[in-house]
């Protein structure tokens, strides 16, 4: 084994695309999983689910939060429910999606998939 060939073992690839760096971070979170103890179930669910939502982009939640911010522009607090229903006095501060009227959901799900395709494009 020649100095230069224990160089080039020693070297790792810097990632150029988001491909090959998914890649190499699953090659280590499969091998950490091979090797634990404990049971990885809750690792490697997590690891799916994040690994889809990167392949993505982020556009979904992109595309959701730009809906989101069209129909308050439009319908400002109508969007929610009135404080004294379950829904309106359930809804959640740091939550902006929660205790939206039917007609808010239905609108923002509407926005959410034009956007969504324009995004995809």
């Amino acid at each position: 084994m020649t100095t230069e060939t224990k160089k080039e073992e020693e070297t790792y690839k810097i990632p150029e695309t988001k491909e090959e760096a998914l890649k190499i971070i699953d090659d280590v979170i499969t091998r950490e999983v091979n090797w634990a103890y404990d049971p990885t179930d809750d690792i490697e669910e997590a690891w799916a689910i994040l690994q889809e939502h990167l392949r993505q982009g982020g556009k979904n939640s992109l595309a959701k939060k730009i809906a989101f911010q069209i129909l308050l522009k439009d319908w400002g607090e109508l969007i929610y429910e009135p404080p004294y229903t379950d829904e309106g006095q359930n809804r959640d501060p740091k939550n902006p999606y929660s205790g939206l009227t039917l007609d808010a959901e239905n609108r923002l799900n509407e926005l959410h998939d034009i956007i969504l395709l324009v995004l995809k494009q």
